[in-house]
């Protein structure tokens, strides 16, 4: 299994924007305010993204959280869905990857 954000650090950077929450069916609704657009996140993904808010996680810590609070299997098929949503989240400017210390 390859992975290329997996040693990675991601966290949302709330000094450049904001998100705006609206749950709809099961769904989030998420306002970006420096794009100015909407993303509809699935229940899963939404809480990727607010995960990421209280500090800033690497892929496997994002997987243990996730299948703590959804009671899932941590397993490829999971670190695959958090690689991928990571990768869509910086690609939209929703998160960033965390700068490492000197």
């Amino acid at each position: 299994m390859f992975l290329p954000s997996i040693k990675k650090r991601w966290f949302v950077d709330t000094s450049q924007f904001q998100l705006k929450w609206h749950q709809l069916d099961g769904y989030y609704a998420v306002f970006h305010t420096g794009s100015a657009e909407t993303h509809v996140l699935d229940e899963l993904s939404a809480n990727c993204l607010q995960f990421l808010y209280s500090t800033p996680l690497n892929v496997p810590e994002l997987c243990d959280k996730l299948s703590r609070s959804f009671a899932l299997d941590l397993d490829d098929d999971l670190y695959e869905y958090v690689d991928d949503i990571i990768l869509q989240f910086e690609s939209l400017g929703l998160i960033e990857q965390q700068r490492a210390s000197v």
